[in-house]
């Protein structure tokens, strides 16, 4: 028998195989495959949260907590995949194609480890960091105000004159602006986001791109597609 009829008939083998060993299954099917889709579809959707997070306001204020919970989610799932892959390649045995799908599986922890430390972080600073590193912006038109409208009236009694300041005062109170130091920590963290997120997408496409061509290339070779 040659090597095409062989990848041919090597997923029935396997098969077989999967339901006749230990191999963690999920309704009598290979954990690996079904749980691998969530993490495939999940960590992409993540980076994207991360990054609408980080640079446009309206979504983040949407998002919340949303985002590192969705990391927290992703950080769980990858080892289970991992684990999953383990058991189902002690059937496969040590394919090139397999071996190098687990080589970029085991990397994609790390990745999305700092995923889920970037996105912790993200929601701390700009929940709880950011608004207490304000500084006030002066303004100078509630001054002005004030002192014209008291040389106008020039009977203004020292009550109303004191809640015209108070009242002029308060537009300025309400504009605030970062600190230079927040300003500071917002580009470095935007730039860690960045990094970390087209990381794990690049790393999660190089996973997939390895496990289809594991599983499929031998179907195709076999059928002469490829």
């Amino acid at each position: 028998m040659d090597a095409s009829a062989l990848d041919v008939l090597a997923p029935g083998v396997i098969a077989r195989d999967v339901i006749a060993n230990d191999v963690i299954q999920v309704g009598g099917l290979p954990l690996h495959p079904l749980i691998v889709h969530a993490t495939v579809v999940l960590t992409p959707l993540t980076v994207l949260a991360l990054l609408l997070a980080q640079f446009w306001p309206a979504a983040r204020r949407r998002l919340g907590i949303v985002t590192p919970l969705a990391a927290l989610v992703v950080l769980v799932l990858v080892p289970i995949t991992v684990l999953a892959g383990e058991s189902l390649k002690q059937v496969v045995g040590p394919i090139p194609a397999v071996l190098e799908h687990e080589s970029l599986g085991l990397m994609l922890l790390p990745w999305v480890i700092a995923l889920f430390l970037v996105a912790v972080a993200q929601w701390v600073w700009f929940r709880y960091g950011l608004p207490r590193m304000q500084q006030p912006a002066t303004s100078s038109m509630g001054t002005g105000s004030v002192g014209a409208g008291s040389r106008s009236t020039g009977s203004v009694g020292a009550g109303s004159l004191g809640a015209a300041r108070t009242e002029a005062a308060t537009p300025s109170a309400r504009v605030s602006r970062p600190t230079p130091t927040a300003r500071l920590i917002t580009v470095a963290l935007a730039v860690v986001v960045v990094v970390v997120g087209v990381g794990t997408v690049v790393m999660t496409g190089l996973i997939g791109d390895s496990g289809a061509r594991a599983v499929w290339g031998g179907l195709i070779r076999g059928a002469g597609l490829g």
